[in-house]
């Protein structure tokens, strides 16, 4: 693709393990899969065999709850601002990319994003947060970046069904590098559980628009990870559990590069 686009985009998962002893039972039997032999935790991530990954919000509305909202500093903040409206982005592009090429991937994607954006509304409620500029039409955007990177997307994924292909993989790549940069400006637990999940969602996106394009006879090249995260990304399976509570440590010890 001869134009590289950058932004950040941000599908996440996350369960609770270990739930603290005033989860009352209502929120128990939302948190849990309760069975004869253990308690089962259920996953926030909704994963299709196709690697569609959508975020159950009731169960995560649940999570996000259990604990008191501590402060965020400007930069987190700002940072939920953005990735509302670039879920958003990613979401409204796969909208037009669908309508252009009847695609299947774009309309199942574009209804896992829907999911992400709600995702990100919950942190922001949680966080009291005001999101009052969000306006929900296709291609409408605060950030004057992100109006007209949606434009230039679209654009380049109208020239071919290949290059609209490949703008979707280049979405999620970009969503990968940017979720790492987020994660390593925060400690925020609540912000690292969405973020770390809303990155499991890319890695399943970034397999499915790749699968499709292979199945077409097209080899796809990384355009911004490194040769070595995008093969380990794509040599590994669909993504089903999620990010659990107290894995921070590890994965901020496995996070990715660019190019």
């Amino acid at each position: 693709m001869k134009k590289i686009f950058y932004f950040s985009f941000v599908v996440f998962t996350i369960l609770l393990a270990g739930c603290s002893t005033n989860v009352s039972p209502a929120q128990q039997n939302i948190l849990t899969n309760k069975t004869a032999d253990n308690t089962e935790i259920l996953d926030v991530l909704q994963v299709d065999d196709e690697g569609n990954t959508k975020i159950n919000t009731e169960i995560l509305s649940g999570i996000l709850n259990e604990a008191a909202a501590s402060e965020l500093t400007e930069d987190e903040q700002a940072g939920i601002k953005f990735m509302l409206e670039e879920e958003k982005l990613a979401r409204d592009v796969y909208i037009k990319l669908f309508e252009k090429w009847n695609q299947q991937n774009f309309q199942n994607i574009s209804q896992s994003e829907a999911t992400h954006i709600n995702a990100v509304k919950n942190l922001a409620e949680k966080y009291g947060i005001d999101i009052e500029f969000y306006n929900d039409e296709v291609g409408k955007y605060k950030n004057e970046e992100l109006a007209k990177l949606f434009n230039d997307l679209v654009a380049e994924g109208n020239t071919s069904l290949i290059n609209a292909l490949e703008v979707g993989a280049l979405i999620e790549e970009i969503d990968i590098i940017d979720l790492d940069k987020y994660l390593n400006q925060t400690s925020n637990s609540d912000i690292e559980l969405v973020y770390e999940n809303l990155k499991s969602g890319s890695r399943n996106h970034l397999r499915s628009f790749v699968r499709t394009m292979n199945s077409q006879g097209q080899n796809y090249e990384p355009q911004k990870l490194g040769q070595t995260d995008y093969d380990e990304i794509i040599n590994s399976e669909t993504e089903k559990g999620g990010f659990r509570q107290g894995e921070q440590e590890n994965q901020k010890s496995g996070r990715g590069g660019q190019k």
